[in-house]
């Protein structure tokens, strides 16, 4: 198993970079927490991903986060839960970050979005959920 060191451009500590094979797990283990949280309307164990100085943000809706540290993204999705499942159609690493595509689940049709995740320890130590613009790679 390779591993490559990096500076995260975040955090003030060496992260390591997850190889192709390493990804492709967390980002399943990831998407099934999120959807089975979508599914029962308990986000705790979705959040328990995140590092407890993670960063959650979201691009293409206006005055919406950034939401930092474990409490304040628990406390986002305690007040403001997502009401839809996602499927990822395609990923790809970018350097240290998890690019995916994902469609919603209940509206097919409906354009989805990206997610940007940066893995830091088996946790989330970043993530960006895109809705359009320049980090939804794959248009």
């Amino acid at each position: 198993m390779r591993l490559a060191g990096l500076r995260s451009p975040n955090y003030d500590t060496i992260m390591i970079a997850f190889t192709p094979e390493q990804a492709g797990p967390f980002l399943q283990r990831l998407v099934s927490a999120f959807n089975a949280s979508v599914r029962n309307g308990n986000f705790a164990t979705f959040v328990d991903l995140f590092a407890d100085d993670a960063v959650l943000e979201f691009e293409g809706i206006n005055d919406y986060g950034p939401f930092t540290g474990h409490a304040a993204i628990a406390a986002k999705f305690a007040t403001d839960p997502p009401d839809d499942q996602i499927h990822v159609i395609r990923w790809k690493m970018q350097g240290a970050q998890i690019v995916a595509e994902f469609k919603w689940l209940d509206i097919p049709e409906a354009i989805g979005g990206c997610l940007i995740v940066t893995p830091r320890d088996e946790r989330i130590g970043h993530i960006t959920v895109a809705f359009g613009g320049p980090h939804c790679a794959f248009r």
